[in-house]
């Protein structure tokens, strides 16, 4: 998977992504997990766990109220980039058309 769903990844090599998922962290723990005895029922269990406990924690995002854009800065820069701003610039009409 890319950056988004629909990303092709054209920027990226069919290899990579095989040698990605060849790494894949979940896959290897399971593996790990069933050679050191579990069996195919336990990881069942604690996979169907994993999904309640995923699905739940959607279920509660879902149910938040959206965050309100003016804080979409705070907590993010020490110190804002020059050119960011969080304060609206202020036009009027003539500024805007160039009147003079």
């Amino acid at each position: 998977m890319g950056h988004f769903m629909g990303d092709p990844q054209t920027y990226r090599p069919d290899e990579d992504e095989e040698a990605a998922l060849a790494r894949d962290s979940i896959d290897r723990l399971e593996s790990r997990l069933h050679d050191h005895g579990v069996d195919d029922e336990a990881l069942a269990e604690i996979r169907d766990e994993v999904e309640a406990r995923v699905e739940d924690a959607i279920s509660w995002a879902k149910e938040q109220p959206h965050p309100d854009p003016e804080d979409a800065y705070d907590d993010v820069f020490v110190n804002p980039p020059s050119g960011v701003t969080t304060e609206e610039p202020e036009f009027n009409l003539a500024e805007v058309n160039n009147d003079d």
